[in-house]
């Protein structure tokens, strides 16, 4: 059989690496092993009667990482499993032979080192390191890793473009999740597979994952949750796309369906509100019927931060007229954030004849913001004073927290409302929705709750708000008594509650 290695010499350098990288971590007893008489095919051998022995998903998936230089699926590391076991100890070579060399036919990583990320705490950072993207999960975890990066230790890393591997961050992705700023929210990772020279494996470590996972990584992340014996656990943000799959994008609730094969295997779930915590759990009830255990589900809020002004980015908020009072909505325009139920509502006031100017901050997108945009557009055409920021910076947003008389956030379905807790941080209150997340927020002041699916009572909210003096008064003492939360203090109880693996465990 060694044929079968030989036939391959332009990795065999690459290969023999990885084989000696993860020896000592399969074979017990190996740690001062002289590799420099065994052959490469001596190698697979006895990592191959080790695992044949052991019967160890662990150790499997580990083999499968080293010989084909990705990440296997769980069919992967079963398919192994059951060849060994059919194979036994004396015919284990030539069925890690059969069961491997396929998959690394199809590898790109042939030719890569590999990093062992042994007992420590690796945070998964995929999206937000490879995009400058800042709505509200990025942001979220901006903040936390800023704080974690001076406090804890722990590994960075991202995922391959074809998804089948991890690696370590660039230093412009670090200064994506670290240093981010305005001037980056266009960005898009510079590092493609052609480029990359070492992967980087998790083992015995806490796998932390603050963000869903885009879908081509998610074979290979739940095979890890599953089956690699590093523990997996979740910033669990909400399950909006397969509760409120009306109101998102087919493809979004295919991911987080597919999305939902790690969550079942990860050891805790962290969430950003009861109400979120109250649908993983949900999930994680159903699981007994497939004979596996829920998740243990926790809940650290999110903090009600100030969004801080950049100071290299001049850019100052336009208005159409800033002698009028400023309603403001911040959010992604797409139909669960219910937007246009606020231009209805806007729609009544102005032609009450009461004088305020409209702006919606946020990203937009067709399908999901065409009836919105068309809304908007034939307000303009009325000569109302509505507009729309798509590209907003952090000092244009945090000078519109400042200038709103008030802001409208009456979304029909969150995880948290990042932009309620960041309007009352700018001591702006909020008009919001009477039930789910955003009333946890509300039922510490500053906020007045409505039923969102009804505009008069959206429109009742804000003239209150608009015209009632004393109520605004009262709302903004009642703001200036809410408890104090900030991002340290949500950095570090994630931390504490995600269960990060410290150097000296």
């Amino acid at each position: 059989m060694r044929s079968k290695v030989d036939a391959i010499p332009s990795i065999a350098p690459a290969l023999r690496e990885r084989l000696i990288t993860v020896y000592p971590y399969i074979v017990e007893g190996a740690a001062h092993l002289d590799f420099a008489e065994l052959e490469t095919h001596e190698i697979i051998r006895e990592l191959a009667q080790s695992c044949a022995a052991t019967q160890k998903h662990s150790t499997a998936w580990l083999l499968l990482v080293a010989i084909a230089g990705n990440f296997p699926t769980a069919d992967d590391v079963l398919e192994l499993l059951g060849r060994l076991s059919v194979s036994g100890v004396e015919g284990a070579y030539l069925a890690v032979l059969e069961g491997t060399l396929p998959l690394a036919a199809n590898s790109r990583f042939l030719n890569v080192g590999i990093d062992i990320l042994d007992k420590t705490t690796v945070v998964d950072v995929n999206f937000t390191a490879q995009n400058g993207l800042n709505t509200g999960v990025q942001r979220v975890i901006r903040q936390t890793m800023t704080r974690w990066n001076n406090t804890f230790d722990h590994q960075l890393v991202v995922w391959t473009d074809n998804g089948k591997a991890m690696r370590l961050l660039t230093d412009r992705e670090k200064q994506r999740v670290l240093e981010w700023d305005s001037s980056m929210r266009f960005e898009l990772s510079e590092m493609g597979d052609e480029q990359i020279t070492r992967i980087a494996i998790p083992w015995r470590s806490k796998v932390i994952v603050p963000e869903v996972a885009i879908h081509g990584v998610i074979p290979a992340m739940s095979a890890l949750a599953a089956y690699s014996g590093n523990q997996l656990a979740l910033v669990g943000h909400d399950a909006i796309p397969v509760l409120s799959p009306e109101d998102v994008l087919p493809e979004e609730s295919e991911r987080f369906a597919h999305f939902l094969s790690v969550v079942k295997y990860a050891t805790d779930i962290v969430c950003v509100s009861h109400s979120a915590a109250k649908e993983f759990s949900g999930f994680g009830q159903t699981l007994s019927s497939q004979g596996l255990q829920s998740p243990r589900v926790d809940v650290v809020p999110l903090p009600a931060g100030k969004i801080t002004r950049e100071n290299n980015i001049h850019t100052r908020l336009k208005r159409k007229k800033p002698e009028l009072p400023l309603v403001l909505n911040v959010g992604s325009q797409e139909p669960r954030k219910n937007q246009t139920s606020i231009l209805v509502a806007a729609d009544l006031l102005w032609r009450e004849g009461l004088d305020f100017e409209l702006i919606f901050i946020g990203s937009g997108s067709p399908p999901l913001s065409t009836a919105f945009d068309l809304s908007v557009e034939s307000l303009q055409k009325r000569g109302l004073p509505v507009s729309v920021m798509r590209h907003a910076s952090d000092s244009e947003l945090a000078e519109a927290y400042e200038e709103a008389t008030l802001s409208v956030f009456v979304s029909l379905h969150e995880g948290f409302g990042l932009p309620v807790a960041e309007s009352l941080a700018h001591d702006t209150p909020v008009v919001t929705s009477d039930f789910g997340s955003v009333a946890e927020i509300a039922s510490d002041g500053g906020c007045l709750t409505v039923n969102p699916r009804d505009p008069e009572d959206i429109a009742a909210a804000m003239r209150e708000l608009l015209t009632n003096t004393q109520l605004r008064t009262q709302l903004l003492h009642d703001i200036s008594r809410r408890p104090v939360r900030t991002w340290d203090d949500y950095a570090s109880e994630l931390w504490e509650k995600l269960g990060g693996v410290s150097q000296n465990d």
